[in-house]
C-alpha cells in the first residue's frame, strides 16, 4: 500500500489537504482535512466503512512518520447516529475530548460538534514538509 497526500487549496484559514490510500489496484480511501497551525482538522462524518477506517489508520501512521502536523482534531456531529461508537473508538486509540472552554485556541465555540484531540507528536521542533 502507498500513501499519498496532496494540497488541494490554500486559504486564509489554512490549507486543505487530501490523503489518499492506494494499493496495486487503485484507491482504497480518501480523507480530506484542513491543516492550520500544524493541526489537522478532520470531519468524521465519512469515517464509517471498513476501507475508510483503514485509510484513517494509515493517515495517522503517515502523520506520525512525517511529522507533518502536531495534532489531529476529529470533528464529530452530535446528531450523527454513529457518534457514540466513533467517540469510543477514538478514545480507545488515544483521542481525548476537548472543549472551547479549556482549549479556545484549538477548537471553535460550537455546540453542534464534538471535538476529539490526538497528539501526533510532542517534539519541540516541527519538521516542515511540502505535500
Amino acid at each position: 500500500k502507498q500513501w499519498y497526500q496532496r494540497r488541494v487549496a490554500i486559504t486564509a484559514g489554512g490549507e486543505f489537504v487530501e490523503y489518499t490510500l492506494l494499493d496495486y489496484y487503485g484507491g482504497l480511501g480518501r480523507i480530506q482535512t484542513l491543516r492550520y497551525n500544524h493541526v489537522l482538522y478532520m470531519p468524521m462524518t465519512h469515517i464509517t466503512d471498513k476501507t475508510t477506517k483503514e485509510c484513517f489508520q494509515e493517515m495517522l501512521e503517515h502523520c506520525e512518520g512525517t511529522q507533518s502536523a502536531q495534532q489531529l482534531v476529529a470533528c464529530i456531529e452530535r446528531s450523527a447516529p454513529e457518534r457514540v461508537s466513533l467517540v469510543r473508538s477514538l478514545m480507545f486509540i488515544g483521542f481525548k475530548a476537548v472543549t472551547f472552554v479549556k482549549h479556545p485556541r484549538l477548537v471553535p465555540k460550537n455546540t453542534k460538534l464534538i471535538f476529539m484531540l490526538y497528539w501526533i507528536y510532542k517534539d519541540k521542533e516541527l519538521i516542515t514538509i511540502e505535500p
